[in-house]
């Protein structure tokens, strides 16, 4: 409640985009080029590699850099911030029951493993993404300095996969090309003081059964949550609705949502 009220007092007073419910990303590149929006949210490849040009074009002198998770009271340390667990569920692969061909599927997939799978996906194809100088594959000015103004965490992601994830290994030399800027590197580093060890949940596994009415009872509270955020931040609707807003979540089985998550949880803990 106090989070949508700050947000709410900001946007009254004009310090967050009057546009920012319907803006998409074009408008952001727009906003950001001309400087009329001074923060935002991004990352460090498709957020300062993109729009770093976008800034300099009109100021030369004009540097995007990294702020820090804000906190409430200056000096605290932010509990949440974004962390790739040691193995991640994104970009996971299976092979069902139902597959005409689990061995050539299987093949395809080791493929990722090999030698040359690993290049082909961190670095796409030889003499048109990459070259190899001195054993180093090297990013092409395809990629680097696109000729179409494509950023290149935009470019790479048309011709390798490193920017993105899958049954591969994610190449470290894919990064030291890819943080091409000394502010990208710097962003990590920013971006990396965070209390996220402590507070996100583990990798937990709900059952089956579990995961399926999970996904249902989110739908419905994210659908709601999305809503009544803008609504309350925008102003259509009082701040006092919150209360009301909340019991409509538990109404939608947000404990039993929670007794999932918990038990999902125990159950890690106790392995």
């Amino acid at each position: 409640k106090e989070y949508l009220s700050l947000f709410r007092d900001w946007y009254q007073k004009g310090l967050i985009d009057k546009n920012v419910a319907t803006a998409d990303s074009k408008a952001l590149d727009s906003s950001i080029a001309s400087g009329a929006t001074g923060a935002t949210i991004g990352n460090a490849g498709g957020g300062i590699g993109k729009w770093q040009p976008l800034v300099e074009a009109n100021n030369p002198e004009a540097v995007l850099v990294a702020a820090p998770y804000p906190v409430l009271k200056h000096g605290d340390m932010p509990k949440f911030g974004q962390k790739s667990m040691a193995y991640a569920s994104e970009g996971t692969v299976a092979i069902t029951t139902a597959a005409k061909n689990p061995e050539l599927a299987v093949r395809m997939l080791d493929y990722g493993y090999s030698e040359e799978g690993r290049m082909f996906f961190n670095f796409g194809t030889e003499g048109v993404s990459y070259n190899l100088e001195d054993g180093y594959p090297k990013y092409t000015d395809l990629l680097m300095k696109n000729p179409d103004k494509l950023a290149p965490a935009q470019a790479i992601s048309m011709y390798a996969r490193a920017s993105y994830n899958g049954p591969f290994i994610q190449d470290k030399r894919y990064a030291e090309q890819f943080f091409a800027l000394q502010t990208q590197r710097d962003a990590v580093t920013t971006w990396q003081k965070t209390d996220a060890n402590k507070y996100n949940l583990p990798p937990i596994t709900p059952t089956p059964e579990e995961s399926s009415e999970f996904a249902t009872i989110m739908n419905d509270i994210n659908t709601l949550v999305d809503e009544m955020t803008l609504k309350i931040i925008l102003g259509s609707e009082p701040l006092d609705q919150f209360e009301s807003y909340v019991a409509k979540m538990k109404s939608l089985n947000l404990d039993r949502a929670i007794a999932i998550q918990t038990a999902a949880l125990e159950r890690y803990n106790s392995r």
